[in-house]
């Protein structure tokens, strides 16, 4: 029969990740490049995506003009 209980063991493991992830550089390498990654791949796609909305709403506006213009002609 084991002596420890889950709560003893749980605590031991977590005390011994904390201290592998504070002590191994290649650690905190990780995930840095891991977030520089991410936040590069979020503005490249944010960029891409917020120039096509960008140029669907002026499409759509040019679209609506054009058609208020025409409206406009046919009546007259």
């Amino acid at each position: 029969m084991s002596t420890m209980t889950a709560a003893t063991t749980t605590r031991r493991i977590v005390r011994a990740e904390w201290t592998k992830l504070r002590t191994l550089p290649a650690t905190w390498r990780t995930a840095v490049l891991t977030m520089v990654a991410s936040i590069v791949v979020r503005a490249i796609t944010v960029s891409t995506t917020g120039s096509s909305q960008k140029a669907k709403e002026l499409q759509r506006r040019r679209d609506g003009a054009r058609t208020v213009l025409r409206r406009s002609a046919a009546r007259q």
